[in-house]
């Protein structure tokens, strides 16, 4: 919930037929966001580009913390009791923490990590569709099988309305929705990445966890206006 507020939303594969959105609120803020979940690799290059700060409940000490030091030193919040930034709902289940953008934001300022002149460098597009695109009436992104996400194009609204497939739906072919507005999920531009993933096994743990390779990554196309246009960077 919350994700209909964000500025951009990321949503990509970690593994075990599973996906995880990574929110990015500047225009305004959400103070039910979630459920806020472990934090990945690709939180700290996201979280750099925008000179953001992540909320999480948590993320493997051995290859996710000390790498996203690299990215976004000291921040990001790996824990549900920061409240009301992060915190439990009281259920104290794996999806009861919630977060709440403004307080996130009020933490890190005290900090020291607020910014008053933020680069904002890609977070607009052209009102103008790229030339040479090909009708794009929608994608259907994979996680696993018979699991994914689909991004279909309302002429209506000028939008890409998303509907999932997922434990969330019950593996029904369902509209997702944004639980804090009661309405579905609509985006007025969407890129697909395609990448390489590179296995990660913590010591004592007996599963293998995939993470996206950032050096990998490559831009399959961009959907605008019901024109998608294949790319790469």
């Amino acid at each position: 919930m919350g994700l209909s507020k964000a500025d951009l939303v990321f949503e990509y594969y970690i593994g075990w037929g599973a996906n995880r959105f990574s929110a990015l609120f500047y225009g305004q803020d959400c103070d039910r966001i979630g459920p806020v979940r472990s934090i990945r690799r690709v939180d700290g290059h996201i979280g750099s580009l925008y000179q953001g700060v992540v909320g999480s409940t948590g993320g493997d000490g051995n290859e996710v913390l000390p790498y996203l030091w690299n990215y976004i030193p000291g921040r990001f919040f790996t824990d549900k009791y920061l409240c009301p930034g992060v915190c439990d709902d009281g259920r104290n289940y794996v999806y009861s923490v919630f977060g709440d953008s403004s307080a996130l934001s009020n933490y890190f300022t005290s900090q020291g990590y607020g910014l008053e002149n933020p680069d904002l460098g890609g977070m607009a597009f052209s009102s103008a569709a790229p030339e040479g695109g090909e009708a794009g009436a929608s994608a259907w992104v994979s996680f696993g099988a018979g699991e994914g996400a689909d991004f279909v194009y309302d002429e209506t609204s000028g939008k890409y309305l998303r509907f999932a497939m997922d434990e969330t739906t019950s593996n029904i072919y369902s509209p997702s929705v944004d639980q804090n507005t009661n309405e579905q999920l609509a985006f007025s531009n969407l890129i697909r990445f395609s990448g390489m993933e590179k296995l990660i096994r913590s010591p004592g743990k007996p599963r293998i966890p995939k993470n996206l390779s950032s050096s990998s990554m490559g831009m399959e196309s961009l959907s605008c206006s019901n024109l998608e246009t294949p790319g790469s960077f």
